[in-house]
């Protein structure tokens, strides 16, 4: 039986982008898995960012970046948030900022220009980590839509190899990655986070389904058998990674996705029953893989779920904590990057542990305890603009309004994820976001673009 032919359909003039997005995405694979910012993986990843960012606008096409106006102004408000956080402020004004009284009453902190940011280092690495999203949208403005909408292939490649990874991890077979401040034995995958690889993962059940449903629904589509043989892997390596986060994205992806990913050109009358077949069949996959792990004694995700570590205990305890650090710097917040500190100066002693808290555990509070009101107003602002994207494309139908909602669902699982852990801080998942936003956009997927002026001429006898 023949494997099912995947047209990657690019053009000439989008060879160079399309080649660079692919060179990103395995500097991805190797270096885009660490959220700290003490790791020469972030180093790495950025610099090759800005290159193939100055490669692009240089040799090639100049991105249409109005395509993705609300991307832009959405990445262009974050990048103000960081630098305005860094900008000097005189001492009568930052002593007047809530929460500085503990430095502005100290002997050495009563004089001198300061930033909003408690920790300026940390705000500057935060401004430096956007360099990840804005070369992903450069990228992307410079494909035709349709190519854009193929990116798919790249990141359904991601999960497998990711997933491939962690169980050789499992087997004791993989090297470690000096780059990136993981271990072997927490299996997972590209990433030094098992809860985060656990995201990556679901997202890549929700694309299985999402490339395998658009050959037909029909039982003989071979693109659709192969598409449940990945989301089977995936599926399984969730459950090995130990992460009960993943769980629930996990079940949340195997049953939504085949739903996200049926046309909307269908009749209702039709696409009711296919809803309710996918369901059953969803539904049936993943109890059969739980069933399986479990009895095979390999389900380390549901046996960490059965029981309350100390490290939860802890989570949960330091939760009252850190609302009361969001409320002491709010509505300014202490600036990007300094949660590590400013919880230290307000941790209770019935805390104090041998390791350190260095992040919430809960993104969206700790996004209000560094940016204070602003980053929850950027991010209201999305989810009202990503709401709006989808009912807009519904009436639509058709290929437009299906890569819509699968940006919508990577949307949905990554905040999700966030509300136990802190998976957009890491360089993949942030890509992953900005690809999701360019599918939110609803461009019709299939027309063509116009073509740019390059920075460079093309002919000599141009100049």
């Amino acid at each position: 039986m023949a494997l099912p032919r995947i047209d990657f359909g690019v053009g000439r003039e989008e060879r160079l982008p399309a080649i660079l997005l692919l060179i990103f995405f395995v500097a991805l694979c190797f270096v885009g898995g660490a959220s700290r910012d003490d790791v020469p993986a972030q180093t790495v990843i950025r610099a090759c960012a800005v290159l193939l960012m100055l490669v692009q606008v240089i040799f090639g096409q100049l991105p249409d970046l109005r395509r993705y106006k609300a991307c832009v102004l959405l990445l262009a408000s974050m990048i103000a948030l960081a630098v305005m956080q860094l900008i000097p402020l005189p001492p009568a004004v930052w002593n007047a900022l809530p929460g500085r009284s503990i430095i502005s009453t100290s002997p050495l902190g009563a004089g001198g220009w300061r930033p909003l940011s408690l920790v300026p280092d940390a705000g500057w690495n935060a401004l430096c980590s956007l360099l990840i999203p804005a070369c992903v949208v450069v990228l992307l403005s410079s494909l035709r839509t349709t190519t854009v909408g193929r990116v798919q292939y790249l990141m359904i490649g991601v999960a497998i190899f990711s997933a491939l990874l962690a169980l050789l991890q499992a087997a004791g077979s993989s090297p470690g990655n000096p780059l990136i401040n993981g271990s072997t034995t927490d299996y997972a995958g590209v990433f030094a986070n098992r809860n985060h690889q656990a995201l990556l993962l679901a997202i890549g059940i929700g694309l299985a389904w999402f490339w395998g449903v658009r050959g037909g629904r029909t039982w003989r589509n071979r693109r659709l058998w192969l598409a449940i043989g990945v989301v089977l892997l995936l599926l399984v390596s969730i459950l090995v990674t130990g992460s009960r986060a993943g769980v629930v994205l996990g079940g949340l992806a195997v049953v939504v996705g085949p739903i996200v990913a049926l046309s909307g050109r269908t009749s209702r009358s039709r696409t009711r029953p296919d809803v309710v077949i996918w369901l059953v069949v969803s539904l049936a996959m993943l109890g059969g893989v739980v069933v399986l792990s479990v009895y095979s004694g390999r389900a380390a995700s549901l046996d960490r779920a059965a029981i309350i570590t100390i490290d939860d205990d802890f989570r949960l305890r330091s939760f009252s904590t850190a609302w009361e650090v969001a409320k002491t710097y709010f509505p300014l917040g202490a600036g990007l990057g300094s949660f590590d500190t400013v919880f230290r100066i307000a941790e209770p002693f019935s805390l104090l542990e041998p390791t350190y808290l260095n992040h919430a555990h809960d993104d969206l509070l700790e996004t209000i305890i560094e940016t204070g009101i602003f980053g929850p107003v950027i991010f209201l602002c999305a989810v009202i603009w990503a709401v709006r994207r989808i009912v807009v494309t519904a009436s639509q139908g058709g290929e437009t309004a299906r890569v819509c909602r699968m940006g919508a669902l990577i949307f949905a699982l990554v905040i999700i994820a966030s509300l136990s852990d802190y998976p957009a801080r890491t360089p993949m998942v942030m890509a992953f976001l900005a690809i999701a936003a360019a599918w939110l956009t609803g461009l019709p997927y299939g027309d063509g673009r116009t073509a740019n002026v390059g920075a460079l001429p093309v002919r000599p006898d141009s100049l």
